[in-house]
């Protein structure tokens, strides 16, 4: 799991083009960190697949500002196992802070 997205409006392939700050990003880092390759259909060459062997330089580009390089239909991304987490039941905490305008 390279991500775990807090929202539930929030797609992953959004969430890994934005950056992908997540509760798990100190541990396994961004989730764009964890980006294999993409498929995407860009204006000028059509489908196409970006990864660090296939159009490199796009794939770099994609890592940077993906979301002005064409329309992503698919990712391969690096997944890592809940035990990697804190806890040895694989299970974690995440706290959230709600604060009122006034404060």
């Amino acid at each position: 799991m390279p991500a775990a997205p807090n929202s539930s409006t929030v797609g992953m392939i959004p969430l890994v083009l934005g950056g992908g700050v997540s509760a798990i990003s100190g541990i396994h880092g961004l989730a764009i960190d964890n980006l294999i390759a993409v498929r995407i259909v860009t204006p000028y060459h059509g489908l196409v697949v970006a990864s660090e062997t296939e159009n490199a330089d796009l794939f770099w580009a994609l890592k940077g500002a993906g979301q002005f390089f064409g329309v992503v239909t698919e990712m391969t991304l690096k997944i890592h196992p809940l035990s990697t987490l804190s806890r040895e039941d694989g299970m974690m905490w995440i706290w959230g802070f709600f604060y009122s305008p006034s404060q």
